[in-house]
């Protein structure tokens, strides 16, 4: 995984899409400031639920790939790149739950 470092508005790493575009929607300063608690709260509920679907996803697309991979009827050395996407999706999601949750400690709106 190749690490890039160029300015705010240009890619830092081109291997982690999700990280990067989720980084840039929630790292500036007015995050505290720009969601209501009830937004972040939503953004805290549909992170968990997105989590929960893409590790139930990963788990059946897994299944898949070694039914196909036994049969040799697929060809799946490519599959890397899309749990590769999915994964970092999920790791993008928890750094926006984390995010939210933090406000939402530090406005004594809820206790997670």
């Amino acid at each position: 995984m190749e690490e890039m470092m160029l300015t705010d508005n240009e890619i830092k790493n081109p291997d982690s899409p999700f990280t990067e575009l989720f980084s840039l929607l929630t790292s500036s300063e007015d995050f505290k400031t720009k969601y209501t608690s009830n937004q972040l709260r939503a953004m805290y509920s549909h992170s968990e639920n997105a989590l929960d679907a893409i590790l139930q996803g990963m788990q059946d697309f897994g299944r898949l790939m070694g039914l196909a991979d036994c049969q040799k009827c697929l060809n799946t050395e490519n599959y890397g790149f899309f749990i590769s996407s999915l994964s970092n999706l999920g790791e993008a999601l928890i750094a926006v739950k984390r995010n939210a949750s933090y406000i939402l400690r530090q406005r004594d709106v809820i206790d997670c």
